[in-house]
């Protein structure tokens, strides 16, 4: 009975060695075939990995570039002329223009009345020198034709129109 103990154990232990031999027999095969099915695809993951961070240095260089560029670009703003400030000066140029147009026209306006009001004052002043005149001359020759010839010559001129107007009414009824 020993021996068939002796037996069974050393079939089980054969059991067993050869099973973990199996094991490990399939384990190696199943780690080879995984790894050989498996390689194109692990490959093409390193190649991604590989493009992902090239992309990302490009990524950041692009960044940093693009950095440098608004840092230059607010840099030209404040020292060179740009279409932009062209365009605000050209419209402050025509506001401007705009502006002196109306005030143009108000200084005619302007200068038009003061040349209506000064030709009108001008001929009143006219009138006014020439009656004077007139009327000077008219107190003169009165007070000669009194002082000397003793003769008043506004009434000579008063009747002189009334009997104007009675021929003048005359004849018109005459002809009626």
């Amino acid at each position: 009975m020993a021996d068939d103990f002796m037996k069974i154990g050393e079939g089980i232990f054969g059991a067993i060695i050869t099973i973990i031999i199996i094991l490990f027999i399939s384990n190696a095969l199943l780690t080879t075939l995984t790894e050989q099915k498996c390689q194109p695809y692990i490959n093409q993951i390193q190649q991604k990995d590989a493009e992902i961070r090239s992309l990302n240095e490009q990524l950041n260089q692009t960044k940093t570039n693009l950095q440098q560029c608004k840092d230059e670009y607010n840099r030209l703003i404040t020292e060179n002329i740009t279409k932009k400030d062209i365009e605000e000066i050209k419209q402050d140029f025509n506001l401007t223009q705009t502006q002196i147009n109306l005030l143009n026209q108000k200084f005619d306006i302007v200068n038009n009345n003061f040349v209506t009001v000064y030709n009108q004052l001008f001929l009143y002043f006219s009138i006014a020198i020439i009656v004077n005149v007139f009327l000077i001359i008219f107190i003169i020759g009165d007070l000669i034709s009194v002082a000397v010839f003793n003769l008043d010559i506004k009434k000579k001129a008063i009747m002189w129109l009334i009997s104007k107007f009675k021929r003048n009414k005359r004849l018109k009824n005459a002809k009626s």
